[in-house]
């Protein structure tokens, strides 16, 4: 006898024991963006940095035209978004790699694939060189950066890590450890959430806040080579690429909804770098040397940008609307602060704080710590402030506690022999013999 499971209305069984929700703006993928779907009628919307399109659900962003960055063997390329031109940004970047951007500051960061190399340059101007970040221990596998916070992680191939610093590559340290085989991440800062995916055996997709708590797995099944990975955040979307199953996929930040976009096309072979930017998905091929792009919906509109491409990489798009400086997440989705997060990297593990009201992002950080918005101090004199701080609030407690203990001490009846090792090394008392001297007369010797 066996058991036949159904879902009600508006559900759908998901592998075949529970049942789950049908969300018709995904299932009907009409909207680029916002969707809101009332009386069977759905309608469109697009979040600040876009604009709807009148005759359709196209959002495009407002503002300085969109760059489309590609890493290879020969430098870091801007690609046209109509494809057939180039121009080289930054040179002597030893192979391709992931990259990330900071866009706020116009810098794009480049990892050297398979070494422990993050370097740095402007996007500005015409071809520079680019210059060196900092060195991390072991080869890198994967870049992201956390443009609200200004941090950056990567992953560690070597030491089977997650690792994180400052943009400026100061304070480096291990985020997660234990992992297996770490190959591709991507960071979403408005809602706390880092991603990342693993090629070992099995091969995962998860998930963790940016404090490295609460870890959650997103993707175990049809899952062979996951070599990138991006965020359509206007959706809520997390999209990966399989080189495995010749793939790209997509799924919601909490592992429902699961939606292979684009297969096997001729120009999936050997896939490095992947992005996300209005309607269309971009990804590079080092088999077949292209650039390529796709509707991000349902593969359809497949354009090839660029050809002929020697050793293509990582692919980065730099616009504004996608950095965008809303209220995010400190460090977890549950934790949003009105007034500025605090960064600390050199605690025991990664801590975000939400400032006071009444505080201007630096009053009570500590100098190993960073807030968001900066502070207006300088480092030196801010850390020359706390130190006082800590050192008068010290003082008092410690001032405090000695004469409580002194004043309502009770009288006892001891001899010189009952006074134990561990009250003579009290931290208040500075010389044991002088307090001897002091308690004398409260010990009554004269009767002896």
């Amino acid at each position: 006898m066996g058991f036949h499971c159904e879902c009600p209305d508006h559900m759908r069984l998901v592998g075949n024991s529970h049942c789950e929700e049908v969300d018709l703006c995904l299932e009907s993928d009409l909207c680029d963006q916002m969707c809101v779907h009332i009386n069977g009628t759905l309608s469109c919307g697009c979040l600040d940095g876009y604009q709807l399109s009148p005759t359709s659900g196209d959002c495009k962003a407002k503002g300085v035209d969109a760059k489309l960055l590609v890493s290879t063997s020969e430098g870091v390329i801007e690609v046209g978004f109509g494809g057939a031109t180039s121009r080289t940004l930054a040179v002597n970047v030893p192979g391709p790699g992931p990259l990330a951007a900071l866009e706020v500051k116009n810098i794009l960061y480049m990892a050297q694939q398979g070494q422990g190399s993050i370097y740095r340059g402007h996007l500005s101007g015409e071809a520079q060189d680019a210059t060196l970040a900092l060195n991390v221990p072991g080869p890198i596998s994967g870049l992201t950066l956390d443009w609200i916070h200004r941090l950056l992680f990567w992953t560690s191939l070597e030491s089977d890590s997650i690792h994180v610093s400052w943009v400026d590559g100061s304070q480096q340290r291990q985020l997660l450890k234990g992992l297996d085989k770490p190959c591709a991440l991507t960071v979403d800062p408005l809602h706390g959430l880092l991603f990342w995916a693993q090629c070992g055996s099995p091969p995962k997709i998860l998930r963790v806040n940016l404090d490295g708590q609460d870890k959650m797995t997103l993707v175990t099944s049809l899952l062979y080579h996951p070599v990138a990975l991006t965020l359509d955040m206007p959706r809520q979307l997390l999209y990966w690429l399989d080189s495995g199953m010749r793939s790209i996929s997509r799924v919601k930040l909490d592992g429902r909804h699961r939606k292979t976009v684009v297969e096997s096309n001729g120009y999936l072979d050997k896939p490095f770098g992947l992005a996300v930017f209005e309607g269309f998905v971009y990804w590079s091929d080092q088999d077949t040397r292209s650039i390529c792009r796709a509707n991000k919906h349902s593969g359809s509109d497949f354009q090839r940008l660029l050809t002929n491409v020697t050793s293509p990489g990582g692919i980065a798009i730099i616009h504004p609307a996608l950095q965008p400086h809303s209220n995010a997440a400190c460090g977890s989705p549950r934790r949003v602060c009105a007034h500025g997060c605090v960064v600390n990297l050199l605690s025991e593990t990664p801590s975000f704080h939400c400032v006071g009201m009444g505080h201007n992002g630096s009053h009570g950080i500590p100098a190993i710590s960073r807030a968001i918005p900066a502070s207006r101090l300088s480092d030196p004199r801010f850390a020359g402030i706390l130190s006082l701080i800590v050192f008068l609030s010290v003082l008092l407690v410690g001032t405090v506690l000695w004469w409580w203990r002194e004043e309502f001490r009770p009288v006892r009846n001891l001899t010189m022999q009952s006074f134990s090792l561990e009250e003579s090394q009290d931290p208040l008392i500075q010389d044991p013999r002088a307090c001897l001297s002091k308690e004398t007369p409260k010990l009554n010797l004269d009767s002896e």
